[in-house]
């Protein structure tokens, strides 16, 4: 027996934004709205949700990424603006 659907209306921006940020923390809108529905009916989450703490170091890792990538855009614009200062 397939699985029901429940079909919603929103504005596209909106569902677009929601699909990535779900998608950028590894996660789908069918996960996420299945958990909040549950949630609001106080049923047992699924066991594959992932813990708290896991998702903490992910967040950081991908902050600490960030991070270098930024400083080295960074010091390379400043090797470019001072490279083109001594040669004026």
């Amino acid at each position: 027996m397939a699985t029901p659907q429940f079909n919603i209306r929103l504005d596209l921006d909106l569902k677009e934004a929601f699909f990535e940020k779900a998608r950028s923390e590894g996660t789908n809108a069918t996960e996420l709205i299945i958990g909040w529905i549950k949630d609001y009916l106080e049923i047992e989450k699924p066991t594959n949700a992932i813990p708290l703490d896991a998702l903490d170091r992910r967040l950081d890792d991908r902050l600490a990424a960030l991070e270098s990538q930024l400083i080295q855009r960074l010091d390379s614009r400043i090797d470019e603006r001072l490279g083109k200062r001594r040669a004026a």
